[in-house]
């Protein structure tokens, strides 16, 4: 058989056509992936639960003393493969405060001034932690939210400031509420006498 040049047949389909085809399916994977990857700073889609969204608006600190920290986790698509189902423990100030779990918010009074939030989880086998510092200020209300980053290898968490009772209202429920500022008050205070 004599070559008819750079394109050889094997099997009926040639060199080009074989490329062709994988172009055309790797384009498609790279398009879901896309259509599915919201980026760090995305928010969920659809329309807010008027019920959720009433009683976030409504949250607020009972005095000037103390702030209001909403932590809220959005299941939100991460990546071509989908979002990572998030369990974990939430600690405040090195003191176990509660579970942080998927489409959840929880409502957390501390008294005013800088506290340490450090969620522990093992979402699908995989050890996450992260850490952050929360200035609390008197009389406000801030958002807190747990994100999930997903990479090809790889996932993360981290949390990021910031939303609105909007956002959270879309597919949070309530998770618990915590009234650490309350706790505080009623601890006595140390004091020391010296003569």
């Amino acid at each position: 058989m004599a070559n008819s040049g750079p394109i050889k047949k094997r099997r009926g389909i040639s060199h080009p056509e074989v490329m062709k085809t994988l172009m055309v399916a790797m384009l498609a994977v790279v398009s879901v992936g896309c259509a599915h990857n919201k980026g760090a700073g995305s928010t969920p889609e659809g329309t807010p639960n008027p019920q959720v969204l009433s009683k976030l608006k409504t949250i607020a600190p009972k005095s000037t003393e103390s702030g209001v920290v909403v932590l809220y986790r959005n299941t939100v698509f991460g990546s071509m493969f989908g979002p990572i189902s998030f369990n974990g423990t939430l600690w405040i100030d090195d003191q176990a405060a509660g579970e942080v779990t998927d489409d959840k918010y929880n409502v957390i009074e501390l008294p005013a001034g800088r506290h340490s939030f450090r969620v522990l989880g093992t979402p699908q086998g995989f050890p996450l932690q992260t850490t952050t510092v929360v200035n609390v200020v008197g009389g406000e209300t801030k958002y807190l939210e747990l994100r999930t980053i997903q990479e090809f290898n790889n996932a993360t968490i981290r949390f990021q400031p910031g939303a609105t009772p909007e956002v959270v209202a879309v597919d949070c429920t309530l998770g618990f509420e915590l009234d650490l500022a309350a706790e505080a008050q009623k601890k006595p205070t140390t004091t020391s006498s010296r003569m």
